[in-house]
């Protein structure tokens, strides 16, 4: 039998040629490589601007930025049948997404020509590929992962963060989640948010998979050496990394708070803070201006990252909201316990079966709360090593993939 084919629809991170540093792009990359591993026949259009064959899997460059990629969407006015439906939804995107939307309409009718994917899968609701599918005939299945949108909508949206409306938000979302087959949720509660903002035809096409992790890229280090080799030593260390939205939505400026009035966390802690340049910058100056011991460095390659998450006594991320953070996951299979995301913290905690650290609300909790959070886990004597065997366990892609190729594997079963 001919392996199935899959085509993923995604950021995928600097390191495989992609732009995006975080957690979405690190996801979908694993999930491409452990398709690969199972048989699949894996294909990416990413935020790349290379074509080639990496670790088996077949990366497709989008060029929507430079004339080539213009000149490419322009061939959507081949298709003036589907231009009564575009129009009713021009409103709904920016110049530069429209542009997006037609390149990768235009590429996913050349895709189902020689490529003839058996299934689409596209990471996040708000991809304008969504929408692109609408222009090719006998399509294959779509399915969507959404990281959150249904939280985010749901708790005090902020426009001027995110730089859309609400009701433009939603109106996309509201369309999108009924032009797929199967949305996979990234946890229980950003499922549960999402079918009470939305209406979806078919909820049974609806499920959560918490994010898997590959312990093979995560090894658990020596803590002691490590904080020696990055200069750390003689403190409790914290860690935060976020690159998305790290003040609005990460609460970095919560976290710089209670360690600066906290006279314990500042006297006995170092702060070690992964964040873009822009926030960055700031965070320096805060943490210079309020005397606290810390470093602050740009996102780092997959690579390096588990020398800092070994090297924390605690990581922090005290999150305003979210739909589920790897970044907590990275963390743990670190044998690092969590101070984060009340709900996150909580989810993962019933899925694990055992302790990892503290929830944080920011809708009730503020700086003083969080410093008493984190002391609270500094103070307590974590087992690094059963915090690593639960989420290996009950997290890893090993275990986890199964639940996404019963779905791939159920849609082309229907498609035929």
């Amino acid at each position: 039998m001919k392996p199935l084919r899959i085509l993923y629809i995604g950021p995928i991170p600097p390191e495989v040629g992609g732009i995006a540093s975080g957690g979405i792009a690190i996801h979908c990359w694993d999930l491409a490589l452990q398709a690969r591993k199972k048989g699949y026949d894996v294909y990416i259009l990413g935020n790349s601007s290379v074509s080639g064959e990496m670790n088996g899997i077949h990366v497709m460059e989008n060029n929507v930025n430079n004339l080539f990629g213009v000149l490419k969407a322009i061939k959507v006015l081949r298709y003036w049948r589907k231009y009564k439906y575009i129009f009713s939804i021009i409103h709904l995107f920016k110049p530069k997404e429209l542009l997006s939307l037609f390149y990768i309409g235009v590429s996913l009718d050349d895709f189902a020509k020689t490529i003839r994917p058996n299934v689409i899968h596209i990471h996040s609701l708000l991809e304008c590929s969504i929408y692109s599918g609408l222009f090719v005939d006998n399509l294959a299945p779509i399915v969507v992962t959404d990281h959150g949108i249904g939280v985010v909508c749901n708790n005090n949206f902020d426009e001027s963060v995110w730089s859309i409306t609400w009701a433009r938000l939603t109106e996309r979302i509201s369309r999108a989640v009924n032009l797929v087959q199967y949305i996979i949720v990234v946890s229980e509660f950003a499922k549960e948010s999402l079918l009470s903002t939305f209406s979806i035809n078919d909820k049974t096409m609806v499920s959560a998979i918490l994010n898997p992790i590959d312990s093979e890229k995560w090894p658990m280090l020596e803590r002691e050496k490590l904080k020696k080799e990055l200069d750390l030593t003689g403190k409790k260390t914290l860690i935060f990394s976020g690159v998305h939205l790290p003040f609005e939505k990460k609460g970095l400026d919560i976290l710089m708070e209670a360690v600066a009035y906290d006279e314990w966390l500042c006297a006995n802690c170092n702060l070690v803070i992964i964040t873009t340049e822009n926030a960055g910058k700031v965070a320096r100056e805060y943490i210079r201006s309020k005397g606290i011991t810390g470093v602050v460095i740009p996102p780092q390659p997959q690579a390096e990252l588990p020398k800092y998450y070994n090297a924390g006594d605690v990581f922090v991320m005290p999150s305003r909201l979210e739909g589920i953070g790897l970044v907590y996951s990275e963390a743990l299979i670190s044998g690092t316990p969590v101070v984060g995301f009340y709900k996150s913290v909580q989810e993962l905690e019933r899925e694990l079966g055992i302790y990892i650290g503290e929830g944080f609300n920011a809708a009730t909790d503020g700086p003083k709360e969080l410093a008493e959070k984190i002391k609270k886990v500094l103070s307590m004597d974590v087992d690094r090593q059963a915090l690593r065997t639960a989420i290996s366990e009950k997290l890893s892609w090993d275990v986890k993939f199964r639940d996404y190729d019963c779905i791939y594997r159920e849609l082309v079963a229907k498609s035929k």
